[in-house]
């Protein structure tokens, strides 16, 4: 489980020290490459799919990029209407909810943990089809639970490797998601 935790640190890593670049490069502005995105969190969820391709809960790999893909279809063919893959991702909300509530005993007394982490996950997803301005405040949330959640495991409770790729890759679009709308923000 070490490994999956320094992969996606090394991806953050990477799109963060792109964005400090333009920092020392006398631009003084963090820019951060935000159309990788779409590249880093497909990647990284097939990385994950491919890892734990034998259990169930390998399903939430496959709809939660999808959001992603929408938006590099958009961009490719603006003409085109590919909200279906959006709606799909929404998918993913629901296969997290069901792997977390079968593993549930494994989150002891923290059982509220995977539950917040939902909502917000679930509020981020309304946001985006509803009101993307307010993105910023469910995935703050999103990040801020899932952070806990991977901080406190093999500490508090142990949770199984499939659900923390879960958490590390909800936690990893979350956290290029709020650099990313600040550093928009600020500029």
């Amino acid at each position: 489980m070490e490994k999956d935790s320094k992969l996606t640190s090394i991806f953050f890593l990477t799109y963060v020290v792109y964005g400090l670049f333009y920092v020392f490069d006398g631009h003084f502005d963090f820019v951060v490459p935000y159309p990788l995105i779409v590249l880093f969190v497909p990647i990284l969820c097939l990385i994950f799919f491919i890892m734990s391709i034998k259990t169930g809960e390998s399903v939430f790999f496959i709809f939660f990029p999808l959001i992603a893909v929408q938006t590099v279809f958009e961009s490719i063919d603006p003409s085109e209407d590919f909200a279906y893959l959006g709606y799909l991702s929404a998918f993913s909300a629901l296969t997290f909810l069901v792997s977390n509530l079968v593993h549930l005993k494994s989150w002891k007394s923290y059982k509220w943990l995977p539950i917040a982490t939902f909502v917000s996950l679930l509020g981020s997803f309304i946001m985006y089809f509803v009101k993307i301005e307010f993105l910023i405040y469910p995935m703050i949330l999103l990040l801020v639970f899932s952070l806990i959640s991977l901080i406190l495991n093999k500490n508090k409770f142990e949770i199984p490797a499939v659900i923390k790729r879960q958490y590390l890759v909800i936690c990893f679009m979350c956290g290029l998601m709020v650099t990313t709308l600040i550093a928009i923000l600020t500029t």
